[in-house]
């Protein structure tokens, strides 16, 4: 999983390029699943698939104090391999990982694929559970989670979490420059260009 590579003073950077925003129109074709940006994969992209995330992938459900996050990792060297992964799944970000230091010397960059959310990891994990060896009981339990508990971040979510998120926005609004920004960017939206 990736978190083992904390301790190495790895510096991420994730390019804006490399980054997919779930459900724009640019990742959306005929073979999704409903669910936006998943795709329908065929029987050899799902094989293919749960092989990747078998030998080289992490799949998780993390739970903190404002709900659950549903999350498939996949690290490796070669940036093609990790961008085939994203086009076969059709969404999720690459993040850049950069070893610094005299330890890590000629050490190549690490790249990562990150898929979340609860309806994404649902769809995606129904399709490569039949192929999964390695991460096969983890995935049935966490299949097993999201059929039997409801989607959503904040349905999940307990009432002091509720509490102290509702608290932090109203403290953030009452800062003058995040309160201006919020308010040029509704406006934006409401004249049809792009909030900001």
């Amino acid at each position: 999983m990736f978190c083992t590579f904390a301790h190495l003073w790895a510096k991420p950077k994730c390019h804006r390029a490399n980054q997919r925003k779930y459900g724009t129109e640019a990742f959306m074709d005929e073979t999704t699943t409903g669910v936006k940006g998943v795709r329908n994969l065929t029987e050899t992209e799902k094989a293919w698939l749960a092989g990747v995330i078998d030998g080289e992938g992490s799949v998780g459900i993390y739970r903190s104090a404002d709900g659950r996050r549903i999350e498939v990792q996949v690290c490796n060297t070669h940036f093609g391999f990790i961008t085939k992964i994203r086009d076969v799944v059709g969404c999720g970000s690459i993040c850049t990982r950069h070893f610094h230091g005299s330890l890590h010397k000629g050490r190549k960059p690490l790249y990562q694929y990150t898929m979340k959310g609860s309806e994404r990891g649902l769809k995606l994990l129904e399709q490569v559970l039949p192929y999964l060896i390695v991460k096969r009981e983890k995935a049935e339990a966490i299949l097993n989670e999201l059929r039997t508990h409801p989607f959503g971040r904040w349905v999940a979510a307990t009432p002091e979490a509720r509490a102290r998120a509702s608290e932090r926005m109203k403290a953030s609004w009452r800062d003058p420059d995040i309160r201006r920004r919020r308010i040029d960017g509704m406006r934006r939206h409401r004249a049809g260009g792009r909030g900001g």
